[in-house]
Order: structure tokens, then sequence, then C-alpha cells
């Protein structure tokens, strides 16, 4: 089950195709605060699906966090695959009686296999409750094909990274936000955008709560400006 993060440290690894990003954040005095940023450029391949790519944007992770001097990881360490490899459902539960509450991982997955267009059992998914109500339950679900998912550690795992979260482009959109700006979300609505490397992800919250997020690739020519 999806739970927030309470460590004082957290590494936060952005592994794309064409460079790697990290940011280390640390908690103190009510607030967290910025330790140390860097990027650094993946070299090109010939094909950005074949393993000897992973094998160098592994490489690139491995001497990035050398550069930062926090390899091996010793803080725990989130990072997300693409927002466009995965599923993120809002889900409306039924009100239900304590006992019936025991079986919500269950009902998760009947819900999902309902919804999604992809065989269950070749997913893996997660799930919190945001928001419980007389009226019902709110749940958010996140899934990715097992393919995707193991490709990815399998990659951290040439960099000697073993990651104690991995979640989507988007949730690490909101949840970064909720980190910096925990006040401006609690009332009223707030959109994020975030755009590069052809690759976008929008995200909007209402009152606290994640209600919508989608990820989706442009245009690198130009795409920005006619996105906006």
């Amino acid at each position: 089950m999806m739970r927030f993060i309470i460590n004082k440290r957290i590494i936060a690894l952005d592994i794309r195709n064409r460079y790697v990003r990290c940011v280390q954040i640390g908690y103190s005095s009510h607030s967290w605060s910025i330790l140390k940023s860097a990027v650094k450029g993946v070299p090109p391949s010939e094909s950005d699906e074949d393993l000897s790519h992973d094998i160098q944007k592994a490489r690139t992770v491995k001497s990035l966090l050398r550069e930062m001097d926090i390899y091996p990881p010793r803080d725990m360490v989130v990072t997300a695959i693409n927002g466009r490899d995965a599923a993120i459902r809002l889900l409306d539960i039924p009100p239900m009686n304590s006992r019936n509450m025991k079986d919500m991982e269950g009902i998760v997955k009947y819900e999902l296999m309902m919804r999604l267009p992809v065989n269950i059992e070749q997913m893996g998914y997660d799930y919190q409750i945001i928001e419980q109500t007389d009226d019902g339950i709110g749940v958010l679900t996140a899934a990715a094909k097992r393919s995707v998912l193991n490709r990815h550690l399998r990659l951290l795992s040439l960099a000697g990274v073993y990651p104690d979260v991995v979640t989507t482009s988007s949730l690490m959109l909101f949840n970064a936000f909720v980190r910096k700006e925990p006040e401006s979300i609690k009332n009223g609505r707030v959109g994020l955008v975030c755009l590069e490397d052809s690759n976008g992800d929008v995200v909007i919250c209402e009152g606290g709560n994640l209600t919508y997020a989608r990820s989706f690739t442009f245009q690198s020519s130009g795409g920005k400006e006619q996105l906006v």
C-alpha cells in the first residue's frame, strides 16, 4: 500500500533517455530543503529501447551519484517510471464497515480488472486511501506492466541502486509540490504542468487531494509552444 514518506533525507532519481537528474532533499525545522542536485547527460546509442542504452543510463546514474558524493545511497531512494507507461486511476468505493475494509486490496484488484485493458496479473499496482466520508471512499491507484517495472529495476540494479519507492513521473511531480508548498494545495484547485525532454505531465489537485493525472509526449520541435 502506498504510504507517505517520512524519512529525514530522500534521494530522488529522474532517469530519462537523454539525461539523469538527481536531487537530495532533507527535512529540518518543519520544512524540506534541497541539499544537493545535479544533472548528467546520457551518451547516445542507436536505440532508446535496447539493453546497451539501459547500460549507458545505469553508468550515468552511478557516475552522477559518485560526483554528488552519495554513492552508494544510504538515504531513502525514490525513482519514477514515465507516466505514459503507467495508469493512474481514482476509485470511488461505496461506504463499507471496518470488516469489509480489511478486503480493500481485493476490492482494488477487482476494480482495476474492470477498468484496465490489460490482464491484471501482468501488472504491478499499489493504492492509497486518500479520502473517507459517509458518502464513500476515495482510493488513488497506480498500475504499470511488470515488464516495465522489471526493466526499470534491472537498470537501477546495474548501477548498484535499489530503490525504496517506485512511482510515476506525474505522482513525483505532485509529491514534489506537496513537499515544497504544503499550504498551497489545502484549499481550492491547483494545476501542475511539467514539460521537458518531449514528455509532459499534468496534475490537478483539489482540497489537497489529487483528482487528475496524465502523462503524454509531444514533438520536440515547437511542441511546447503548441501545447501552451
